[in-house]
């Protein structure tokens, strides 16, 4: 990646909407992040990559093998994720441990991952949006 990225969490987050990134480049943007992201002295709660339609599957992927199992708030809006992605993030989800809210929407799952989601949000008292 070319680019230089500077971030800042701020109050616990760091949301990384709409960056016009292609997919190569939100994968090194992952990688270059995957410290911060796993790092529980940053106390990063809240995280977002919404609306970066070009994050997809291998995104979702590559993003949630360094997320925190303690993150609190997740939103992949408009991410052109489909059920291959949604297998795992919902290995991610059900290892978390403190996520309170799931924002997924505006992706490609079918009606049966939506309904899984669903469920495991109400066995595990998180908020979820599809």
């Amino acid at each position: 990646m070319n680019k230089t990225l500077l971030y800042k969490i701020e109050n616990g987050s760091l949301h990384l909407r709409k960056l016009g990134l292609s997919q190569a480049e939100l994968l090194d943007l992952i990688e270059t992040l995957k410290d911060a992201l796993q790092d529980d002295t940053k106390q990063l709660t809240s995280f977002s990559l919404s609306y970066n339609d070009e994050l997809g599957d291998a995104g979702v992927s590559a993003l949630v093998e360094h997320l925190s199992s303690d993150l609190t708030s997740l939103g992949l809006v408009g991410c052109s994720i489909t059920d291959a992605g949604a297998v795992k993030l919902l290995d991610w989800v059900k290892s978390s441990t403190k996520l309170q809210m799931l924002c997924i929407e505006d992706n490609n799952f079918s009606p049966e991952t939506i309904h899984t989601l669903l469920r495991l949000s109400q066995e595990k008292s998180f908020s979820f949006f599809a």
